[in-house]
């Protein structure tokens, strides 16, 4: 469920800010400033991130209603004739207008609460001429169960079994296929 809010976030995004519609991605979250310079190779662009659960309660129908915090990162580099600084102000006032009120058009997701912008400036971003905005904000889901194929993950078991060897190295490894029905 928390990736098909992502997923509708970003088509809104795509939908509500024309020319963005290339630029307009999933991310698993923050950012190091490695990834940052290798972010700035396609700039501008704007990652949609779940940030984690604020909270989570079970609802009178036994369903779990968890607050999610999520992020739309705005990224740009100078541009002919446009400072980053002016290009990422530009995309953060076109993609506010997109975020209250807006329930993606997915059921069982409230309307987004506590919506602000970050700017992220800091000398070591300014120094690789990089622009960096976080528009955040917290949306309450309902979520769903597991879909057929979500445990996928779990295919497969490694375990390293350390028996106190003296010298640090494991004394049994396992690959254990789990089955699957």
């Amino acid at each position: 469920m928390i990736t098909d809010v992502r997923s509708a976030i970003i088509d809104a995004i795509k939908t509500g800010v024309p020319g963005l519609e290339d630029h307009v991605e999933p991310h698993g979250g923050r950012f190091d400033l490695e990834e940052l310079k290798r972010l700035a190779q396609r700039s501008p662009s704007m990652l949609v991130a779940c940030l984690g659960v604020v909270s989570a309660r079970a609802n009178s129908a036994g369903e779990t209603e968890a607050v999610c915090k999520w992020a739309a990162f705005v990224l740009t580099t100078d541009k002919r004739g446009v400072a980053r600084d002016v290009g990422v102000l530009a995309l953060v006032a076109a993609v506010l207008p997109v975020i209250p009120d807006n329930c993606w058009g997915v059921d069982g997701v409230n309307s987004p609460k506590n919506i602000r912008a970050d700017n992220l400036f800091s000398t070591a971003l300014d120094k690789i001429g990089v622009a960096l905005w976080a528009i955040t904000w917290d949306q309450e889901i309902t979520l769903g169960g597991l879909d057929e194929g979500s445990l996928d993950l779990f295919a497969l078991m490694h375990v390293d079994w350390d028996l106190a060897p003296p010298d640090g190295t494991f004394e049994a490894v396992d690959d254990v296929e789990l089955e699957q029905e």
